[in-house]
């Protein structure tokens, strides 16, 4: 019979200790964006607008003190609606930095549908843009959700002269029933000490800093799809780096994301930016326009909807099913 392993509480420190040095969710997709330059990371195929590497590894930073400010603690529940290109990974991972359990929605959702989302994700922030920013605030009326902002408000460059006020999201006024129980607010721990930062009023600039380590460390909670499991930074860590053999993405790559699946979106672009491809976002492309893409671009890679990209006649390009976060996404290889 084996006994139970004791384990001192000075070992029970250190492993702690250890474990919140484990490099979190963000930490393993941009640890070398910064070394990468002026590489694309992510062109709006629609738009032409290109993230640099150097541009993502800049803005990360400021966009992650700007939700801080914004009042987002460590485990608070924030939506992320935007579909694919530059702005995904900025609000995605600023949100993860910031502490933020990241709740990422499908941007092309129905009315319906995007509720029954929202209402399941139990957030009371979400990051989206200015197209959707309007038509979820009508949505978004009964449900959890009190503060929106448009991505141009997180991560967009902003004066920070002393008395530059704070941006403000639309707020959105509780509505409930008369007799219901008022639902508490966010809940922002209050900071005690000689070392705690200055709070935020008149003539106090925000506050900035370049590190993005994410609060809470590895064991922290990071992404939930559905807003019932949540999976820990340390837990998507080992997602990504199980499936990075598989998908195998590398500076050469060129990668097509025409998909709004969360959780293929989410993957896709972690993946990418992990192995230094260049990932072309184009949602909602018709096939025609898919194919025109990749020729146009070189893409090796791409996720689209399963109707987007037939095989041509006469030629097989290959394709590679990989599984994330419990749900298949197939991978097309274009050859010419």
């Amino acid at each position: 019979m084996v006994s139970r392993l004791h384990i001192p509480d000075h070992a029970r420190e250190d492993l702690s200790f250890y474990r919140d040095l484990m490099p979190t969710w963000t930490d393993v997709v941009l640890s070398a964006a910064g070394h990468r330059g002026e590489r694309p990371a992510v062109t709006d195929a629609a738009t032409g607008d290109v993230l640099s590497y150097a541009a993502l590894a800049e803005r990360i930073g400021p966009a992650t003190a700007e939700l801080r400010d914004r009042g987002v603690a460590p485990g608070d529940r924030v939506v992320v609606r935007l579909p694919p290109g530059p702005g995904f990974p900025l609000a995605v991972h600023a949100a993860a930095a910031a502490g933020a359990l990241v709740v990422p929605l499908a941007a092309d959702l129905d009315r319906d549908v995007f509720y029954e989302c929202l209402a399941a994700s139990r957030a009371r922030m979400m990051i989206t843009d200015r197209a959707q920013a309007e038509r979820s605030m009508r949505v978004a009326g009964d449900s959890r959700v009190r503060q929106i902002l448009t991505l141009e408000e997180v991560a967009s460059p902003r004066p920070d002269g002393p008395g530059a006020p704070p941006r403000r999201g639309p707020v959105i006024p509780p509505q409930r029933d008369p007799g219901a129980q008022p639902r508490r607010g966010p809940s922002v721990p209050p900071q005690r000490g000689p070392s705690a930062p200055p709070s935020r009023g008149p003539g106090v600039p925000p506050r900035r800093g370049a590190a993005v380590r994410s609060r809470g460390g590895a064991e922290a909670p990071a992404l939930t799809f559905d807003g019932n499991r949540v999976i820990s930074h340390a837990g998507v860590v080992a997602e990504l780096r199980r499936l990075a053999p598989e998908a195998m993405l590398r500076e050469r790559d060129r990668v097509l994301v025409a998909t709004t699946e969360p959780r293929a979106q989410a993957v896709l672009f972690d993946l990418a930016l992990m192995g230094g491809a260049h990932v072309v976002a184009a949602p909602g492309a018709t096939p025609g326009e898919c194919r025109a893409l990749i020729e146009e671009y070189g893409i090796t890679v791409a996720a689209v909807p399963p109707w987007a990209v037939a095989r041509p006649a006469g030629s097989r390009w290959p394709r590679v099913t990989v599984s994330a976060y419990g749900r298949s996404t197939e991978l097309v290889i274009p050859r010419g």
